[in-house]
């Protein structure tokens, strides 16, 4: 039996798609791997150029990295990058789960194919990126580590970040039992985004309390027929408001937050952020994931919280900074892969949602007057606010009617071409400024989609233009590319795959609260823990086993740990089990509670 086959044959059987992916790896010297012989004779790899062990003793090398990673515990250790596991040789001797996050499947057929390693394969876990957070509920969060080996993560480096921010925030909160609150809007592009966040705070280990605001539109909408003067509507608007806002702080007086996030357009006023931070003490955050020159409120509030984060940066940032904001940072747009995934749509929902091209969005000036230059193809548009009188509007499907996230994501999956033409106040056609990403760019690629999107500043950053998404700068441009993709299916299906694992790797929500938590707590540690010390009080059981120098109390208090604030009935409860005679800090609660009893 070759080495690589007896390898093969040491894989998990109950994991087939490991197996899968190895097998369906290319070549190793396809993607930059040669092999050569260490001093010691050893196999060692290099990527394109690149050694991945010591091309002396890599066997030393894999004992100093063990030496220098010692660790105690029961949980899993996640180790990020194979190599050619010398330096998992020794800490899989541990008792320890050891989970490995390889990016390059080629490494790990390289590696198969040069030394025996089927001992090893046989003590861990290997994943590729993608998979790695589908193993989370397995693992035991804050008994966890995480482990280098330093040439895959430079090599990597991207992929690692992208996984260490989650990882780290996840044990960070669960160790700390961090709690948030999500203040989310009325009404709103932002309303999605709310939801979303909250999951992904769930997700990351925080307990979560999501003021889901939504229930009262029907209420706010219903002001202007209570009364046609723009006046009075203005004071009962201010008045609702109000109550949302008020609403909010009883809420959070109640939860005890750690930290306040709130979304776009949510019920806060400058006045009422500052009541929530003085008061509270914790750090109140804000992310604007709208346009700054479609809704310009965000200067009023700019000042008033703790960060400030945007999906505009530039221009915007230096806007925020002139503004008085005391922290800001960019943050864009993201998927929500509880709502965008991959799925096998019904038959009827196919025809229902189905459409060679289609738009889903608001009928925002320039989507009208773009779109009616295309009312020659296929074009379905889906959404709110269009003109439903028009040619254009009696393309609508949905007649203006408001669509859950969940059917967007049907669209996008019924759609051969989804068309993603951005907003623009300032344009009447596509936006020249392209300095945002809507969420639909995320949401279309995150379901295995195909889009069309119009040009913006940072989507080179974001994906590969050309292999993970498709692009285009003018009208014409738009039509030819149309064509060209819909007499390509297969073409179109490789787009939306490559563009899918981009998001998964790079573009949830997951990923973008993982930086946020990752710029904030830092920062906020000392200033979360005197909060909780001083809504826990002087009475905090936990406060005066630490603060006494008394060892005899200290033993006493040890059995109420983690019980809070202390009440003098508790304490008679345990002394009243005892046996024998009181110990000195028992005699002395006795006698406080006989004074008591005589008033």
């Amino acid at each position: 039996m070759s080495v690589y086959k007896n390898n093969f044959k040491a894989l998990p059987a109950n994991n087939p798609a490991i197996a899968d992916w190895i097998e369906k790896a290319s070549a190793p010297e396809i993607v930059g791997i040669t092999v050569e012989s260490s001093r010691s004779g050893l196999p060692v790899p290099k990527l394109n150029g690149v050694s991945l062990h010591s091309s002396y003793h890599p066997e030393k090398e894999a004992e100093q990295f063990a030496a220098a990673n010692t660790f105690s515990g029961g949980g899993a250790c996640v180790v990020f990058g194979f190599g050619f596991g010398y330096h998992l040789q020794n800490i899989a001797e541990s008792a320890r789960e050891i989970i490995v996050i390889e990016p390059c499947a080629e490494m790990v057929k390289a590696a198969m194919q040069s030394r025996d390693i089927s001992a090893l394969l046989e003590k861990i876990t290997i994943v590729p990126p993608e998979a790695f957070s589908g193993m989370w509920g397995k693992i035991k969060w804050g008994q966890t580590c995480w482990l280098d080996h330093e040439p895959s993560a430079r090599i990597h480096s991207k992929i690692r970040k992208s996984l260490f921010e989650p990882f780290n925030v996840h044990s960070i909160a669960t160790a700390r039992k961090y709690r948030a609150m999500v203040v989310g809007p009325v009404y709103g592009g932002s309303v999605p985004t709310a939801a979303s966040t909250a999951r992904a705070l769930k997700e990351l280990g925080f307990t979560v309390d999501f003021m889901d605001n939504t229930s009262h539109a029907a209420e706010l909408s219903s002001i202007a027929d209570v009364t046609a003067d723009k006046d009075h509507q203005a004071v009962l608007k201010a008045m609702f408001n109000n109550y949302l806002g008020e609403s909010v702080a009883a809420r959070a007086e109640n939860f005890k937050p750690d930290f306040i996030i709130a979304l776009a357009q949510a019920p806060l006023s400058p006045q009422l952020i500052d009541r929530l931070r003085e008061g509270l003490r914790i750090p109140i955050i804000f992310w604007f994931v709208e346009n700054h020159r479609a809704i310009p409120y965000w200067s009023a509030v700019a000042p008033h919280y703790d960060y400030f984060f945007a999906m505009q940066k530039g221009e915007f940032l230096e806007k925020l900074q002139a503004a008085g904001a005391r922290y800001s940072a960019y943050l864009p747009q993201a998927a929500d892969n509880f709502v965008h995934h991959p799925a096998q749509l019904a038959g009827d929902e196919i025809k229902k949602y189905g459409s060679p091209v289609s738009f889903m969005g608001a009928g925002y000036p320039n989507r009208r007057k773009f779109f009616n230059s295309l009312l020659d193809t296929p074009l379905a548009i889906w959404g709110t606010e269009w003109d439903l009188s028009t040619p254009l509007g009696q393309r609508v499907k949905n007649a203006n009617r408001r669509l859950s996230p969940e059917e967007y994501a049907k669209i996008f999956l019924a759609s051969e071409i989804n068309l993603n033409l951005h907003s623009s106040t300032t344009s009447a056609g596509i936006d020249p400024l392209k300095d945002f990403v809507n969420p639909r760019a995320f949401e279309v690629a995150a379901c295995g989609a195909f889009q069309l999107v119009d040009s913006r500043d940072e989507l080179p950053e974001m994906f590969n233009i050309g292999q993970e998404l498709i692009t285009f700068d003018t009208l014409d441009e738009l039509r030819e590319k149309t064509e060209y993709y819909l007499n390509h299916p297969d073409e179109r299906k490789k787009i939306a795959k490559a563009g899918m694992l981009r998001v998964l790797k790079e573009h949830t929500f997951v990923h973008r609260l993982a930086y946020m938590m990752t710029m904030v707590i830092p920062r906020e540690e000392a200033r979360i823990s005197e909060a909780r010390a001083m809504r826990r009080g002087i009475n905090d059981v936990d406060a005066m086993i630490e603060k006494s120098q008394d060892d005899e109390l200290k033993k006493f208090l040890v059995k109420f740990k983690g019980e809070g604030n202390l009440s003098l009935k508790r304490v008679m409860e345990e002394i009243s089990k005892g046996e024998g005679a009181l110990s000195r800090p028992e005699a002395i609660f006795v006698m406080i509670d006989q004074i008591f009893q005589q008033g």
